[in-house]
């Protein structure tokens, strides 16, 4: 393992392995501060910044400033793309439906479907529209059904981050929500560019974003305790008045009696 990087010089995508090879070893120090050196020295390599792995606790809080504002990813990936944002010309109309969009790359049977589709379902047509951003690679009977309960889907996979958010704003989303977070496929950078006037987060990531452009995170007492969280997030947090983590049964339980305890 240790030959690897001095064969690969400067090459990211091979240092990119090792970092995920000592994450798989547990050997997580090591591997945090090779992600941090990619952080900063090749911040164009997208899957060594935003999708750090989730499962091992390898989270974006070793990247965060003591300051509690914005992360080293932060300030290499938002701030870029921040300056060059356009002013949004949604239609402020207090009378008109909401256009919410949801983003994920998990809109297929994984187990954020079972909490998005509860969501879907309750929307109330009269007051909102709802459209979906897949970046899903793998498309099931899960993904047909949460279609169905949109009004607008939009594939995005093959998007780049800057047509994706273009979209977006083309569709004049009135809130847009980020359900994947840090996690493999996401669209974070669609995010970094202002797509919507309310950017939210919720569900797919327990840390903050560190993007300055994310507005509010969906959270409950539990997760973030009053006057404890607020710190270390950049966004402004809002607090389910029970549980964040409102979900569906699984969908082939027809009964109580058919599910597991």
């Amino acid at each position: 393992m240790r030959r690897g990087p001095r064969a690969a010089g400067r090459s990211w995508p091979a240092l990119h392995i090792r970092a995920l090879t000592l994450q798989s070893c547990w050997r997580l120090d090591e591997a945090l501060e090779l992600l941090r050196q990619l952080t900063i020295a090749a911040a164009g390599i997208r899957k060594s910044t935003l999708e750090l792995p989730v499962s091992s606790g390898l989270t974006l809080g070793g990247l965060t400033s003591d300051a509690g504002g914005a992360s080293e990813l932060g300030q290499i990936h938002a701030l870029p793309l921040e300056r060059n944002l356009g002013p949004l010309e949604n239609d402020r109309n207090g009378e008109k439906r909401l256009r919410v969009g949801y983003v994920s790359g998990d809109f297929c049977d994984h187990a954020a479907s079972h909490f998005v589709l509860a969501i879907l379902e309750q929307h109330d047509p009269s007051g909102f529209e709802v459209f979906c951003y897949s970046s899903t690679e793998k498309l099931d009977e899960t993904t047909a059904r949460l279609r169905r309960h949109t009004h607008q889907w939009r594939d995005i996979r093959w998007m780049r981050d800057g047509d994706a958010a273009a979209a977006i704003r083309a569709d004049a989303i009135d809130i847009l929500v980020d359900l994947s977070g840090h996690t493999r496929a996401n669209r974070l950078k669609v995010f970094a560019q202002r797509a919507a006037p309310v950017q939210v987060t919720y569900l797919g990531y327990p840390r903050q974003r560190e993007l300055s452009t994310m507005d509010y995170r969906i959270t409950d007492a539990l997760t973030d305790p009053p006057g404890k969280s607020e710190r270390g997030y950049c966004e402004t947090l809002l607090r389910m008045p029970h549980s964040m983590w409102c979900f569906q049964r699984p969908w082939a339980c027809q009964s109580r009696a058919d599910c597991p305890p």
